[in-house]
């Protein structure tokens, strides 16, 4: 059996005048976000052999952090498409929901939800394809945004799009939480991996009430 854990990143610091989004880092909280994560994997069993990151600096930092000694790689798709015409759509649609906290639902209830979807598809094989070729790993954690981990979440599971999705776009995944899934390889050949269909659980992991104040 493998483990999949998909987290958002910790708590960044607010963005300057000037700053890119993509050089935010993370807050004195986030780094004990990032902290919480490691225990959090610890507790189900042991630390991450393999951590994939998104390549900015608040994913890289919360990926050090919550990895620890694991291998760490890169992947820019987890921030945005590297499709130009596809994130154009994907800003449009995100300047239109509005907000940091909006529900998953809202995207994908979005009159122009094609290019959200789209982007799942490309990502996640993008991602299926980074795993595989990394070799034989029993506990992946990935660092992401939102609102992807939850949609990827989703869509990794065998029950998508049913209930599950309907639960999952109902949570607002905070800086520093994130889903497990455990993954059954009945022949233990690694390739089996690359469907993300045959997940037996998957469980919501949120941070303590105590970490999501401000210092």
């Amino acid at each position: 059996m493998r483990e999949l854990y998909l987290f958002r990143h910790g708590e960044t610091l607010p963005l300057k005048e000037g700053q890119n989004d993509s050089e935010r880092k993370l807050s004195v909280n986030g780094r004990r976000q990032a902290k919480q994560i490691r225990h959090m994997i610890d507790n189900r069993g042991g630390y991450a052999d393999l951590v994939i990151s998104s390549g900015v600096p608040r994913t890289n930092e919360t990926a050090t952090i919550a990895g620890d000694t694991a291998d760490i790689v890169e992947i820019p798709e987890l921030y945005i498409p590297s499709d130009e015409d596809l994130l154009l759509k994907i800003m449009i649609i995100a300047k239109e929901v509005g907000g940091k906290e909006v529900p998953v639902q809202a995207y994908l209830e979005h009159r122009y939800n094609g290019p959200i979807l789209e982007w799942i598809k490309i990502t996640r094989k993008i991602l299926q394809n980074k795993i595989l070729e990394l070799g034989d790993r029993r506990r992946i954690l990935v660092i992401a945004h939102a609102p992807l981990v939850p949609l990827l979440g989703g869509s990794m599971s065998r029950d998508y799009p049913g209930n599950l999705k309907n639960r999952l776009c109902a949570e607002k995944i905070k800086s520093g939480e994130g889903i497990r899934l455990l993954l059954v390889h009945p022949y233990d050949n690694f390739k089996t991996f690359a469907s993300f269909t045959n997940t037996i659980l998957l469980e919501i992991l949120k941070q303590p009430r105590e970490l999501q104040t401000r210092e």
